[in-house]
């Protein structure tokens, strides 16, 4: 069975939160696109991770990526968030002030597609965001209200890519199973798109592969947080590698970090707000290729895209807070040519 989940996207009202908007995103075996058709304008998804109740860095990521999207002549079809919107989930005034308000003040002025009046939100869930009242705020101002629906998939820029947003703030062996029948689904024929050039995205707060923390909670007793992703790294890393998945997109640690591991590609955007990590003080483990590593300790958004060959590659741009400088541009070949 299909749940419809309505996404919440900006009011047109500044001083207003956000309103709910209906699409097409469902949480078993989608085949519609997240807008319906291509654009005049390229698509292209703006992503951002571990905001953290920091309003005024948020304002300004979004200006600069509404800015950057008109220099490149982009048609936003979506905002990917990656979790940890606010710092304490049960403080009202961290949602409202710390996130929906810069929200509704900048989602409306982003170049959307043609058929939508704004940009949609798609998000998933972090653990600061569930932490204080078990996600019952979240639920409210970014969930499918009373749905219960923690994680989903959908199709975007005219169903070349395939999204998969997951849950990663408890073990559920029955998010297991779905993830493992939807890219069963999205790999084959019956699936939309074909094998040969579908592109598999996934979104989620914690990545199997952290690599920078805060090294006296890492390994504490009491927290034992070097444990939090371990199930996405023993059950779902696999999966990954095994069904050819692009991209690996997560946010937790608060940095940028690109590399690869078993020849899937993973991105770190954890610089949508939090206070940094440390630099290499903090890091705690070493997972990716050394020799396709790119690292930054700097606030930051990127956006994902296509490149223009008929089996387009997926490209994916990290920029600087404050500068707009192009950090990391990444581009993967186009699946199965």
């Amino acid at each position: 069975a299909s749940v419809q989940r309505p996404l919440r996207v900006a009011s047109q009202d500044p001083k207003a939160l956000l309103q709910t908007f209906e699409l097409p995103v469902q949480a078993h075996k989608s085949k519609k696109d997240i807008n319906g058709t291509r654009t005049s304008r390229a698509a292209a998804a703006l992503l951002l991770g571990d905001t953290q109740n920091e309003p005024e860095v948020l304002t300004k990521l979004l200006a600069q990526a509404g800015s950057m999207a008109e220099q490149r002549g982009w048609s936003v079809e979506f905002l990917g968030h990656l979790g940890d919107l606010v710092l304490h989930s049960s403080f009202p005034w961290e949602w409202d002030e710390g996130v929906l308000q810069p929200l509704a003040s900048a989602m409306a002025t982003l170049p959307s597609p043609k058929d939508l009046p704004i940009v949609p939100i798609v998000s998933v869930r972090g653990n600061h965001d569930v932490d204080d009242d078990n996600g019952a705020a979240y639920e409210a101002n970014f969930g499918a209200a009373g749905s219960g629906v923690r994680y989903f998939a959908f199709d975007a820029f005219g169903g070349a890519v395939r999204v998969f947003a997951l849950d990663s703030s408890f073990e559920d062996p029955q998010q297991l199973l779905w993830f493992e029948e939807e890219l069963k689904l999205a790999s084959s024929d019956s699936g939309g798109l074909t094998a040969r050039g579908k592109h598999l995205v996934v979104m989620t707060h914690i990545g199997p592969y952290v690599e920078y923390w805060d090294p006296s909670t890492w390994n504490s007793p009491e927290g034992n947080e070097k444990a939090w992703g371990d199930f996405l790294q023993k059950d779902f890393a696999p999966l990954f590698e095994r069904f050819g998945v692009s991209v690996v997109i997560s946010g937790h640690s608060h940095l940028y970090l690109r590399g690869f591991r078993g020849g899937v590609a993973y991105a770190t955007l954890g610089g949508g707000g939090a206070g940094l990590e440390k630099g290499e003080e903090n890091r705690v483990e070493e997972f990716l290729q050394r020799d396709r590593r790119v690292l930054h300790f700097l606030h930051h958004y990127a956006y994902m895209s296509l490149t223009e060959e008929e089996c387009p590659g997926l490209r994916l741009e990290a920029f600087a807070f404050a500068t707009n400088e192009v950090l990391d541009s990444l581009v993967i070949p186009c699946r199965n040519p």
